[in-house]
């Protein structure tokens, strides 16, 4: 397939196109700075642009079959709105280019309610104290994408941790956690190129943890 990877640079959006392209997918990828994907790969096409840029967007998904989002602020930096600007930029390039396929990772901060009593409060005061900004914009933009006409697919992992593939992990709308639950970002990157042929979890909310 031909897939645009938005957030290639950090490390979820790493292990996405590292695998799409083990798996011989295109890729197109947006970069401010090209030089920060550490990869080369002759299905692999990198523009450089911003998301927040219409016509970085448009030329990034012309051709396209699916666009798989890893975007994210890093805790210590403002969200500056950025679902909340990207995600309409994003959905209306998809409408001009007639395509529907949306696979987009949020995380277990904006859905606590599905943790274990410890971890939840845990994640409620971490949210208070330091996340509160960036769990707002993302609820602002997955409430945008919600009320889209484009066949999307909420993903919210569990904490995030590095490690090889194990394809060890559960998925579901309401999967049971237990303690502190973690899953690799090369697992989620093995999950997300699962659905972006899938049909059956169209404009569905999906937990995944190991």
């Amino acid at each position: 397939m031909r897939i645009l990877v938005l957030g290639a640079t950090g490390g979820l959006g790493k292990q996405v196109v590292r695998q799409a392209l083990d798996q011989e997918h295109e890729v197109t990828v947006i970069a401010r700075h090209p030089d920060k994907i550490d990869v080369l790969h002759h299905n692999l096409r990198c523009i450089e642009g911003n998301v927040l840029n219409p016509a970085s967007v448009e030329a990034a998904i012309e051709g396209n079959d699916v666009v798989v989002s890893a975007l994210g602020v890093p805790p210590w930096q403002p969200s500056c709105e950025l679902m909340r600007r990207c995600i309409p930029i994003v959905v209306e390039a998809m409408q001009r280019h007639r395509l529907r396929r949306l696979i987009f990772t949020s995380g277990i901060v904006v859905k606590t309610h599905q943790l274990p009593f410890v971890p939840r409060m845990t994640m409620r005061a971490l949210s208070r104290l330091m996340l509160r900004d960036q769990v707002s914009d993302k609820q602002a933009g997955e409430k945008i994408l919600r009320k889209s006409d484009v066949d999307w697919t909420l993903l919210y992992p569990v904490i995030l941790t590095d490690g090889p593939v194990t394809g060890r992990y559960r998925f579901g709308e309401d999967i049971v956690l237990r303690g502190f639950p973690k899953i690799s970002r090369s697992d989620v990157a093995d999950l997300i190129l699962k659905l972006v042929s899938d049909k059956i979890f169209i404009n569905r909310e999906l937990f995944v943890s190991s």
